[in-house]
This record gives structure tokens, C-alpha cells and sequence, in this order.
């Protein structure tokens, strides 16, 4: 594609995957809202961090977590206490209401709370 000068407007912009062969496929709104979320039956931890560096007022709405069964029994409480014994909390991704969101995960009592992250 060759650059002509012209500026284009948003509605000129696309998005569009490019296969092995070179051929640009068009990914509409439809497309993405028909994808599963990666996260949506898992919290993927990104980071820890110590839960003196976050602001309070930067945290929205908790939800409090509870193990699924008893396969998911042992990591939640093994994270419960190794959050609350080195005083961090974890930022995590996670899908809420059909979106990735960033969140916190801190220990409330002897339960998880997450709390997605408030928008800027």
C-alpha cells in the first residue's frame, strides 16, 4: 500500500487479520463480541504488589470470592494466605460482565475480595 498524504477519517479505519498467504480478513464489532474471553472462567495473575502502594480510592466495587469445588479449593486458600502473610495483593485480569478488566484480589477476613479497577 502506497502512503497518498490524505488523512483518514475513523470511519475509514478498520480492523482486519492478515493470514499466511498475505490476505487481509475484516474483524467487525460482531466478530470480537462473539469471542470468548480468555479469562472468563479464571483470574490471571499478573503481578503482586504491596498492599500499602494502592490507593483506595482507586478501587471500585468488591466482590467476594469463594472456591468453585474442591479442585479450586486448595489454590484459593494457599493464595489467601500467602497474600495475607506478605501483606500484597494481587493485580489480576479477569472478564466481568463480558469484559477484561484489571483488578485487585486482597484478603478480607478469611475470604478473597476482588475489586475491578475504576476507570480514569
Amino acid at each position: 500500500m502506497s502512503s497518498t498524504g490524505q488523512e483518514l477519517s475513523q470511519a475509514d479505519i478498520g480492523r482486519a487479520y492478515e493470514t499466511a498467504t498475505g490476505t487481509l480478513v475484516e474483524v467487525t464489532d460482531q466478530d470480537l463480541d462473539g469471542m470468548p474471553l480468555p479469562t472468563a472462567k479464571t483470574i490471571d495473575i499478573v503481578c503482586f504488589v504491596p498492599a500499602s502502594s494502592i490507593d483506595p480510592i482507586a478501587v471500585g466495587r468488591p466482590y467476594y470470592l469463594m472456591a468453585s469445588g474442591p479442585a479450586s479449593a486448595k489454590p484459593y486458600v494457599l493464595l489467601r494466605m500467602a497474600l495475607e502473610r506478605s501483606s500484597k495483593v494481587a493485580v489480576a485480569k479477569v472478564a466481568l460482565r463480558g469484559r477484561e478488566r484489571l483488578a485487585l484480589l486482597r484478603v478480607v477476613g478469611e475470604a478473597l475480595c476482588l475489586h475491578h479497577a475504576v476507570a480514569g
